[in-house]
């Protein structure tokens, strides 16, 4: 359906060795690097449509984000070691709160968040990420607060608590014998690569928005998701839940460039995007975005 295209941008032209479709299933599955760097379409597409779609709001006062990997089991999978990311480093959280930014600590505000099916209720603490810092510039429709917060079993969370007061979490170089090593770098050369996880965890992964704003004189609340097993994303594409959802956003994105529906030139933040054309484009992937909007009094 897709075929080979020219991408120019900056005054610059890239022709893709493969199609988009090839490039898709890369990225889905896991085998290209290149997802860190739009791993938050998803995310983005699913708070733009929340603000802008055809039920959403007139003026938006808050964004909160929340992200969860579950398998049902204890002590929960390494897969939850890998989808924290960066957090491990007990980066300070940001947020946007009154229309102004502030920091909190990493592994602060913990709170108990009702996921939906097949995740259910978890454990989600304040992480940095990079929406908190793009949205409050782009987003427009006087957004006033904005957050993330990501998903981790107490376990989990003592665990890596327990890494981090003996050091392995540093990025410095240690002496080792006649060698210098960074302990964060031996920490994750000894968890297992996302790709190897594929068919060995059971459980699932969600990605989810709310969105409150007023729509005329009424208060609003729209809840978007996206949710898969860890089985399912296994018998699609052999890959885990986490992967297919991170994977498929970039997906998304690099088919909008393929396919003219990114035509913007320059540097974009993914909320700068029309977000149906996205939506449509992860349908197509297999992925369902389910909403839910209520009125607030």
């Amino acid at each position: 359906m897709f075929r080979p295209a020219t991408i120019a941008t900056g005054g610059a032209r890239f022709r893709l060795r493969a199609s988009a479709a090839d490039l898709a299933h890369a990225l889905i599955s896991g085998t290209t690097d290149l997802r860190p760097q739009v791993r938050a379409q998803i995310l983005d597409a699913l708070q733009r449509q929340g603000a802008a779609g055809r039920k959403g709001a007139d003026y938006v006062t808050a964004l909160h984000w929340a992200q969860a990997v579950s398998d049902g089991r204890r002590p929960p999978d390494p897969i939850i070691f890998r989808s924290l990311g960066r957090s491990v480093d007990w980066l300070a959280a940001l947020e946007f709160f009154a229309g102004k930014y502030r920091e909190h600590p990493a592994w602060s505000g913990r709170e108990m968040y009702p996921f939906p099916d097949p995740v259910g209720p978890q454990p989600v603490y304040n992480m940095s990420h990079e929406e908190v810092d793009t949205l409050p510039r782009f987003l427009g429709k006087g957004v006033k607060n904005v957050d993330f917060k990501l998903a981790v079993p107490d376990g989990m969370r003592d665990a890596l608590d327990f890494l981090h007061r003996i050091g392995m979490t540093r990025r410095d170089e240690v002496p080792v014998g006649r060698a210098l090593v960074r302990p964060l770098q031996v920490l994750s050369a000894v968890l297992p690569q996302p790709a190897d996880l594929g068919g060995r965890i059971r459980g699932a992964a969600i990605v989810l928005v709310e969105v409150e704003g007023r729509k005329g004189s009424a208060r609003m609340r729209h809840v978007l998701d996206v949710a898969m097993t860890h089985d399912e994303a296994f018998r699609r594409m052999r890959a885990t839940a986490t992967a297919f959802l991170t994977g498929t956003g970039a997906a998304a994105g690099a088919l909008a460039l393929t396919t003219g529906q990114a035509a913007t030139p320059g540097v974009l933040a993914p909320e700068q995007l029309k977000p149906a054309p996205i939506l449509a484009l992860l349908a197509e992937l297999g992925l369902e975005v389910r909403s839910t909007s209520q009125a607030l009094p």
